[in-house]
């Protein structure tokens, strides 16, 4: 598989760093118990942590939504993953539960501030299984 950035792309944030794991034989259940209380604890820690004014002035969302802002898009209307989920945590929801796989980055992305994602690619045959292309 290759993983391709525009030049474009590349050569307007310098700094930006991708990773891509593509993992096989994977065994993904709907739920799990740790992972549960691992979410509950999270939860509790931005809530604990931030309120939906001091959650903006963090550094890493103020580099997202400063990001955004650089390829044209509001943040205000359209926030980055992170604080989006983040935000859904402090007007009370809860991380979803999908399963054990996407609930662990969720996790990630909640403690860390990263967006994350994740695909299927059995499932998502329509995608070019040899290339990936950010441009």
């Amino acid at each position: 598989m290759k993983f391709k950035i525009s030049r474009n792309i590349a050569s307007k944030y310098l700094d930006l760093k991708i990773a891509v794991l593509i993992a096989t034989q994977l065994k993904v259940n709907t739920e799990n118990e740790e992972l549960k209380t691992l979410k509950r604890k999270v939860e509790t820690e931005i809530r604990n942590k931030f309120t939906p004014k001091t959650l903006v002035k963090h550094p890493f969302i103020a580099a997202w939504r400063s990001t955004y802002r650089s390829f044209g898009v509001r943040p205000k209307k359209y926030k980055p993953t992170a604080e989006a989920l983040i935000r859904r945590i402090l007007h009370g929801e809860t991380i979803p539960t999908i399963n054990t796989l996407v609930d662990s980055y969720l996790i990630v992305e909640c403690e860390h501030f990263l967006p994350c994602g994740g695909y299927d690619l059995e499932t998502h045959r329509h995608m070019d299984r040899d290339a990936l292309n950010f441009s």
